[in-house]
C-alpha cells in the first residue's frame, strides 16, 4: 500500500475464532459471487452453529438475505457452476431452486439471454401447465458485432457484449469483476485522467 506505518489491533483468539473473522471479513469483499457467498453462510452455520437469524446480526444483513443466499446450494453443481462463471445471474439462479428442470432453464436462459422478469414468468406459465409466454429473442450477431466485441474486450482486458436494438441504437455492456477493474474502465475512458 506504500504506507510507512499502519494502525493495527492485535486480538489472541482461538484457531476456530480465527477462521470465523477470516471467513466474516471474506463475505464483506465486493467481488464474491452469490454462490460462494452462500457456502460461506453455510460453513458459518455449520461450524461456528449460527442461527439464519443470529448469521443475519453478524454479518448486518436481513435474515431473508441469508436464507434467500442459501437457498442457491439446493441448485444442481451445472447451475451453480454457471452462476461460478458469471454466465447467470443470483436472480436467475434463484427463480430456478427446487426444480427438476433447473438445468435446461438455465441453458435456456443463456442461449436466449432471458433477463430474470423473463424466467419468472416462463417458470409461472410452467407450472400452471399453460402456453409458453413469448420470450425475448436475442439476433444472431453479425461477424462486425462479434469482431468489435473482441477487439475491444482484448483492448480492454474485460468482457465486453454488444446488444443491438432498435435501428442502430444498442447498448454497450462492459463487465468487471471488483471494484479496482471498475475504476481501471473509468481511467481508460477518461484518458487515463
Amino acid at each position: 500500500a506504500g504506507l510507512r506505518e499502519v494502525l493495527v489491533v492485535v486480538k489472541d483468539v482461538t484457531p476456530k475464532a480465527a477462521f470465523e473473522l477470516a471467513l466474516v471479513e471474506n463475505l464483506q469483499r465486493a467481488d464474491l459471487n452469490a454462490i460462494e457467498v452462500a457456502e460461506a453462510y453455510d460453513r458459518l452455520l455449520k461450524e461456528h452453529d449460527y442461527t439464519h437469524e443470529s448469521l443475519a446480526e453478524r454479518m448486518g444483513r436481513d435474515r431473508s438475505t441469508i436464507t434467500n443466499a442459501l437457498r442457491l446450494l439446493k441448485l444442481p453443481d451445472s447451475v451453480q457452476g454457471l452462476v461460478l462463471e458469471g454466465k447467470l445471474t443470483a436472480g436467475h439462479a434463484r427463480a430456478l431452486v427446487g426444480r427438476e428442470d433447473a438445468e435446461t432453464l438455465a441453458q435456456r436462459v443463456i442461449e436466449q439471454d432471458l433477463s430474470v422478469r423473463d424466467i419468472e414468468s416462463l417458470v409461472q406459465q410452467i407450472d400452471k401447465g399453460g402456453p409458453k409466454p413469448p420470450v425475448s429473442r436475442v439476433r444472431e450477431k453479425d461477424a462486425d458485432t462479434k469482431a468489435f466485441e473482441k477487439e475491444l474486450g482484448d483492448l480492454l482486458g474485460l468482457k465486453v457484449e454488444i446488444k443491438r436494438g432498435s435501428g442502430e441504437s444498442g447498448l454497450l455492456v462492459i463487465k468487471y469483476g471488483n471494484f479496482d477493474q471498475l475504476d481501471y474502465i473509468r481511467a481508460r475512458l477518461g484518458g487515463g485522467q
